[in-house]
């Protein structure tokens, strides 16, 4: 960390985005404006130079979230499932990445990136364009 001001907005971030997981977890579904929350969340540990893994690891939330939407608006319930448990276990190496100090570990095991939110979808048909 930079300065006491950058450490206070990294702890604020990560305590936002722990509750952001806890809100969609429990409720099991995507509360309006949860692309809004996690977006500013991730601008907040970027500008705070958050520790990369921390980083890493709420992008690839952000990601999974983005899929799920995605998966849902398809109605794709196989999907969606799998997605739910990429959540969990994201959410569980964002636990142990923030555990203590708040400030990140390098031991913390993040799970693979998912699978784009598109995987198997029709593409506009500007895409295919000659």
């Amino acid at each position: 960390m930079h300065s006491m001001t950058d450490e206070r907005e990294v702890r604020e971030a990560c305590a936002r985005l722990t509750e952001l997981l806890d809100d969609v977890r429990t409720r099991r579904t995507l509360p309006a404006g949860v692309r809004g929350r996690i977006y500013a969340i991730l601008d907040m540990l970027r500008g705070a130079r958050a520790p990369s893994d921390i980083v890493e690891i709420a992008e690839r939330i952000a990601l999974t979230l983005h899929a799920l939407e995605w998966a849902r608006l398809r109605r794709s319930d196989d999907q969606e499932e799998g997605l739910w448990h990429e959540l969990q276990d994201l959410a569980t190496a964002w636990t142990e990445a923030v555990r203590g100090d708040g400030k990140g570990s390098s031991n913390a095991a993040v799970p693979a990136p998912p699978r784009s939110p598109v995987d198997g979808a029709r593409e506009p048909a500007y895409f295919n364009a000659p």
